[in-house]
């Protein structure tokens, strides 16, 4: 039990850091379309989106849903991912 809740805040971390980059690619886009297919404006973009989200996190009564949502959109976009690349019966 004690591995599945290591997971499982694992599995947060990594939603939380997969929103960011999420953010930081769409802004990017956005942006420049030019830069977004440079691999290092693209790290540098998701550094940005996850410090604005942790920023925004800080924020009192906003900040816990800020967090919360970049949770949830990360977490759904792995389990989307992995979705896609399971084979179909």
């Amino acid at each position: 039990a004690l591995l599945l809740v290591l997971c499982y805040l694992g599995l947060l971390l990594v939603g939380y850091v997969t929103a960011g980059i999420a953010l930081g690619a769409a802004a990017l886009e956005r942006w420049s379309a030019e830069r977004a297919k440079r691999t290092g404006w693209r790290a540098v973009a998701a550094a940005v989106a996850i410090l604005l989200i942790a920023l925004l996190a800080w924020l009192p009564f906003v900040g816990a849903l800020v967090a919360f949502v970049a949770l949830l959109v990360g977490m759904g976009a792995i389990l989307l991912q992995f979705r896609r690349e399971l084979p179909r019966a």
